[in-house]
């Protein structure tokens, strides 16, 4: 087990990852280039993490708990929005903008991870992690909603937000909340609530 001191050299060690991967992308990523963002030397990286796959496989688990522990705080809020489908929507639309483009560096983390499960086989378990994890945290809302398939409609508004939110991040909009992923996920909610 570490010490308090160990775990707060691994928590700074793990942010300065999470710089690079933001800043310069996952491709990036080195024990040695970590050791210098963090002003340390990359013993200290290999020390902590091992090896650059085992640091890939912290930022992705930091990144999954990210988006679950933001995602936890709106659920409530979901579950007794289900009647009103554009309160539903509203509150969808406004967290995505708030933990991933708002806090850009994150939003970037959590695309890179994406990008980088999809060329690197070891991560994968991770990401389909966050996948269910994520799924079973909606799943009771998008049924009160009215879905009749709660993995399958949350699967598709993630993916229809994601692709969405990947080209904010790439090339911003100013109106792009109000004009594109608030219309989109609208269409979304709606269509979910109306199934027959």
């Amino acid at each position: 087990m570490k010490s308090a001191k160990g775990l707060k050299r691994q928590s700074l060690l793990l942010d300065a990852a999470l710089r690079i991967i933001a800043r310069d992308g996952h491709y990036q990523l080195t024990l040695r280039n970590v050791g210098i963002e963090a002003k340390c030397g990359h013993a200290a990286v290999r020390y902590y993490f091992g090896s650059r796959d085992a640091l890939m496989c912290a930022v992705s688990e930091f990144a999954g708990d990210y988006i679950a522990r933001e995602s936890h705080r709106i659920i409530p809020r979901l579950e007794a929005a289900a009647e009103d489908p554009s309160k539903f929507a509203r509150i969808i639309t406004r967290h995505n903008i708030e933990i991933l483009i708002k806090k850009r560096n994150m939003g970037l983390v959590v695309f890179e991870m994406n990008f980088a499960a999809a060329r690197e086989e070891y991560l994968r378990p991770i990401i389909y992690k966050w996948g269910r994890a994520h799924s079973e945290l909606f799943s009771k809302a998008f049924v009160k909603l009215g879905s009749k398939n709660a993995a399958a409609d949350y699967s598709f508004m993630l993916n229809t937000i994601n692709g969405l939110l990947i080209s904010q991040l790439f090339l911003p909009r100013r109106d792009f909340e109000e004009k594109i992923l608030s219309p989109a996920v609208e269409r979304l909610t709606v269509s979910i609530a109306t199934q027959r």
